[in-house]
């Protein structure tokens, strides 16, 4: 069984190599780390592959934007640390996750289930994402002095990953710092509105004002608010970033 690993996290992509080693059937073929990456291999390499392992968290935001602009017809076991509700969505519509740190007796436990499966047998990814990205009326607390402001996913304009912080810039051009990942964001705010346009910035549908062409087959845009820094949309996210924008 040739292997695909997509995993950012170096001990994590090392770990799972050496327990599948144990497995004389499993050869490891490639290891990427971001979603650029994984598109650019399963582009040309898919026919290849009998099984991904696929973290969820990658070093450009989500395993869920490989789904939005490559068909992925291989089995997947995702690695993953997300709650109950988040590891029944993968359990129904994948082969099954495996928690990290990765549990040697689980892995085996999954390659086993993965063998007895039909070779035919199709997997709903797109239920995946749908499960994760589905419109929902949360909101988010932001720590302002010795108190805390709470802010309607519906009055965020725009989110800037700030090296461990992300800072939200609202529709009341008001600014607030999260002690969270982009990556955990994305997977909270609904795709409806939201789309991660690069490593850096997610952005609101209604903080467009224009979409321009930019170099290398990229787009540059123009905000509906005055805003400093440059925001361009990254090369392999240009399809699925005009797709949501209904062109």
């Amino acid at each position: 069984m040739r292997v695909l690993i997509i995993e950012d996290e170096e001990l994590s992509q090392q770990e799972l190599i050496f327990q599948l080693e144990k497995y004389p059937n499993y050869k490891v073929i490639q290891c990427v780390d971001s979603i650029e990456d994984s598109l650019e291999y399963l582009q040309s390499n898919q026919s290849i592959i009998d099984l991904i392992f696929m973290d969820i968290a990658l070093a450009d935001g989500t395993c869920f934007e490989i789904f939005k602009s490559i068909e992925v017809e291989k089995p997947i076991i995702f690695l993953t640390a997300y709650n109950q509700y988040a590891l029944q969505a993968f359990k129904v519509n994948s082969i099954d996750y495996l928690l990290k740190p990765l549990n040697p007796v689980e892995l085996n436990q999954t390659l086993i289930k993965f063998e007895k499966l039909n070779s035919r047998e199709v997997f709903n990814y797109k239920r995946l994402i749908e499960t994760f990205t589905k419109e929902s009326n949360q909101r988010i607390l932001a720590q302002v002095g010795d108190t805390f402001q709470p802010i309607n996913f519906r009055d965020i304009l725009l989110l800037k990953s700030e090296d461990k912080y992300v800072t939200i810039h609202t529709n009341s051009n008001k600014e607030y710092l999260i002690n969270k990942t982009l990556n955990k964001l994305e997977l909270e705010l609904s795709q409806k509105y939201f789309f991660r346009v690069n490593r850096q910035f997610i952005i609101n549908i209604n903080a467009i004002d224009k979409i321009s062409k930019y170099l290398n087959n990229r787009l540059v845009i123009s905000l509906i608010f005055r805003f400093d820094d440059t925001i361009i949309v990254s090369r392999n996210r240009v399809n699925s970033f005009l797709l949501w924008m209904g062109k």
